[in-house]
């Protein structure tokens, strides 16, 4: 009998042991674990986790910690003269709008070697709209109420917000009242964060032929080329065909993706993929841009992703947000106006 004692009381100091050597690894690894990361010398690993982490809600605070803000910007591919050259560079307009359009809305399906989602394809550029949240510089609502409030046939989430009690920084958390940018819907000026008309930003906008416009604008710019809905984010993925000039490695991590294209006829696309999900990790911009290429689309820009990812068509969401409270809370949204009776 004491033998046996003896036996299960080295058993127990056994699995003691163990357990303690697991935890202090475990430890190790998340201690050492960034900096072996963001030190290292695995430039496309330290890229990939510092752009995710970066524009993760949860996370941002680890890029912060290990870069300068000026190593972010060109990690993120955050430069203004570069986007302006690129733009400059692209005169004129790919789009030849068809005069005679259809009404007919067509859903697809994505996939990708680690990501899904779905497209959504609308032959008449004139249904996209602008929708908000009917409580701007307070709160947001979800991307279905703000659809359903508009009587809307699909849509999609929009433009990027600030946090309510600091609007110097583009928020990935927060009650998504304020937006970043410009609100235009239906020809009028909604809301500027700016009295600086002058100041340019991402935008997705169309104009009153429904040519869309993606890339740094400001307010006078989208009033001069009679804008009629536009909302802001970015960067811009496609002008005319081409890709533009991204941070490392296709910038800004992998992640659920939001986007807006348009094809040469003029139809417009409507872009979501899921991620942070086992059998969706998620997609990078170049992702993007490659889908939005394989589409035939020759315009492009990304809109607010992660957890604001979200689809809404024929009454309902279809796709799966990132979000175990649901939708996110957002200030605006693009959305397709039911088809009008004849």
């Amino acid at each position: 009998m004491q033998i046996n004692k003896n036996k299960k009381g080295k058993k127990k100091g056994i699995i003691k042991k163990a357990l303690i050597f697991v935890f202090f690894q475990i430890m190790a690894i998340l201690i050492t674990g960034p900096t072996l990361i963001y030190c290292g010398p695995f430039q496309h690993l330290k890229s990939i986790v510092a752009q995710s982490a970066y524009t993760s809600s949860s996370f941002v605070f680890l890029t912060k910690m290990y870069m300068s803000d000026a190593s972010i910007n060109k990690m993120m591919g955050n430069d203004n003269d570069a986007k302006n050259a690129f733009i400059s560079n692209s005169k004129g307009n790919l789009v030849k709008i068809k005069k005679s359009k259809s009404s007919d809305v067509d859903l697809l399906e994505v996939k990708g070697r680690k990501f899904k989602g779905l497209a959504i394809v609308v032959d008449d550029p004139k249904r996209l709209k602008t929708g908000y949240t009917d409580k701007l510089k307070k709160e947001g609502q979800s991307t279905s109420e703000i659809a359903k409030e508009n009587d809307a046939f699909a849509a999609i989430n929009g433009g990027g917000f600030f946090t309510s009690d600091d609007s110097s920084e583009v928020a990935w958390t927060g009650a998504g009242g304020t937006p970043k940018g410009v609100i235009i819907s239906n020809g009028e000026l909604i809301f500027a964060d700016s009295l600086d008309y002058d100041k340019k930003n991402d935008v997705a906008a169309f104009t009153d032929k429904g040519e869309l416009l993606v890339g740094l604008y400001s307010y006078n710019e989208l009033k001069d080329k009679k804008v009629k809905e536009a909302i802001c984010f970015g960067p811009a993925l496609l002008i005319n065909g081409k890709k533009t000039v991204l941070g490392d490695y296709g910038g800004w991590g992998i992640a659920p993706r939001t986007a807006v294209g348009q094809k040469r006829d003029g139809s417009v696309v409507l872009l979501v993929l899921e991620g942070r999900k086992l059998n969706s990790v998620g997609a990078t911009l170049e992702d993007v841009q490659d889908i939005m290429l394989k589409l035939g689309v020759v315009n492009a820009t990304n809109l607010d992703g992660g957890y604001s990812t979200t689809m809404y068509y024929g009454g309902q969401v279809i796709n799966k947000p990132y979000n175990v409270l649901g939708e996110r809370a957002v200030p605006t949204i693009l959305y397709v106006e039911k088809k009008k009776k004849k």
